[in-house]
């Protein structure tokens, strides 16, 4: 253990506001208690007050909150700090320490059974039945259950197993945690005299944090910062992005891959497909809009939006076959086992989803999200004031914040230039498999210049009021 430490200018420990932040345990706390307070009283009063009309305030902090600017906005930027106040895993920490701490079965340690979840209990209804998850009453059930079950799995089983292994939205930030800047080590030269190992004592996931560096690799750390007050010898450094992914990971993982591949279908590409392009005068003439205007002749519409599902097969279906089989393709041309070239080369596809989901959430502040917030507190105190959005899609300066889309195509581009030179092959051999590894991000850019295209030359779908 360490009592004190010379820090560098990289390690936000060391920086006034921020360290204090980070690493005081009170502040932390109350962060954590505040967060609890608000998700369970969003949960209740989705139950009280079901419609939106009584109840602006569960959908807001769900929807408007907690999922754009706690997992979009921090996830590419500090890395995975939502799940260190995340209300399941602090609830959950003492729920592991008092109880019954059965090892996990093997089965349910299978990270795609959380990816599974993720995507029919939430992408799937998203696009099929667009309306339902933004009712009060459905939100609460949604987060009830999911709450019901994360509590029940940390009684049981010890290690935080549900956050590794269970948890919905923890291999989103195992994954894309790996392209923000933030990263949790220990200063070596404090470490390779120490016989206590606090900082692995500490970690309530049995994690050990001075092996991080060597490993090239933060595991599953949540960044809950349990370890930094317990050694000085801790640090949370300022990196270059992504500066893991510019060189081989110790122990790559094809769920990281498929995080990647999947989620850049369920968001960036489908979203893209139906609401950007489904915005435009031409939209039924897309063939997502075709496909679902004749589902829609034949059952009928209903509930489901079918025009929304084709839509999102249909980019399910591009971002697996254009990431899967340019990949497959690098491989031959790498003369590599594509089991080696799926986990080498698609690390490279980390930053797409995520930095695209920013260009959305940026704009739907404007759009959605700081009225929606606002008319929220104005509830929460009695008031009732209705707050107006702060901009409308008609207004084009907040078209800028496109260029996002772009960085990230180019920051994808460049870390699978980077992950193909770690190969033994030619020159033209790694241009090729670039080339190749590449087709779904430069469907992407297609997808960003095609859509700029029509709305220039066909503009806009008329606004029904």
């Amino acid at each position: 253990m360490v009592d004190f430490i010379k820090r560098n200018k990289k390690d936000i420990f060391g920086w006034s506001i921020l360290g204090l932040f980070f690493k005081n345990r009170y502040l932390i706390l109350a962060i954590r208690l505040l967060v609890v307070v608000a998700f369970f009283s969003a949960i209740y009063f989705g139950f009280i007050y079901p419609t939106k009309a009584e109840n602006p305030y569960t959908t807001a902090l769900f929807w408007s909150l907690f999922w754009p600017f706690f997992m979009v906005i921090t996830l590419p930027t500090l890395g995975t700090v939502f799940c260190g106040i995340c209300p399941h895993g602090f609830i959950g920490k003492y729920l592991n320490k008092y109880g019954l701490k059965k090892s996990m079965p093997e089965w349910m340690k299978n990270p795609y059974i959380s990816l599974s979840i993720l995507l029919s209990s939430y992408w799937i209804m998203v696009y099929a039945f667009p309306q339902v998850l933004k009712t009060p009453y459905v939100s609460a059930l949604f987060f009830l259950i999911l709450t019901l079950i994360a509590f029940v799995l940390f009684f049981l089983y010890k290690d935080m197993s549900y956050c590794k292994y269970i948890c919905p939205i923890g291999p989103l930030t195992k994954a894309f945690g790996k392209v923000g800047f933030g990263w949790l080590s220990t200063y070596e030269s404090a470490c390779s005299s120490c016989k206590t190992f606090e900082c692995a004592t500490a970690c309530p996931y049995h994690l050990q944090p001075f092996k991080f560096d060597a490993k090239n690799s933060m595991g599953d750390c949540t960044l809950c910062m349990d370890c930094a007050p317990a050694c000085e010898a801790v640090k949370f450094e300022v990196r270059k992005p992504s500066s893991s992914l510019f060189s081989r990971l110790k122990k790559p993982k094809s769920i990281d891959i498929w995080v990647y591949i999947l989620l850049l279908g369920s968001a960036t590409i489908a979203m893209r497909f139906h609401h950007s392009l489904g915005r435009t005068a031409i939209a039924n003439e897309m063939p997502w809009s075709i496909v679902g205007h004749a589902l829609e002749n034949i059952f009928s519409k209903g509930v489901i939006d079918w025009v929304g599902l084709s839509a999102y097969i249909m980019a399910l279906f591009s971002a697996i076959t254009l990431s899967v089989g340019g990949l497959w393709l690098a491989s031959k041309i790498l003369k590599m086992p594509f089991k080696e070239a799926f986990v080498l080369l698609g690390y490279g596809l980390a930053p797409l989803m995520i930095l695209g989901a920013l260009h959305h959430v940026l704009s739907f502040f404007f759009y959605h999200y700081a009225s929606d917030l606002g008319t929220a507190y104005f509830w929460m105190i009695g008031s009732g004031d209705i707050i107006e959005p702060l901009a409308s899609r008609r207004d084009g300066w907040t078209h800028l914040f496109s260029f996002i889309s772009y960085i990230a195509v180019f920051w994808s581009l460049w870390i699978m230039a980077a992950r193909v030179k770690l190969t033994q092959s030619t020159a033209l051999q790694k241009f090729a498999a670039w080339a190749v590894s590449s087709a779904v991000v430069l469907f992407y850019l297609f997808l960003l210049i095609f859509t700029s295209y029509v709305y220039a030359t066909y503009g806009a779908a008329p606004m029904h009021h």
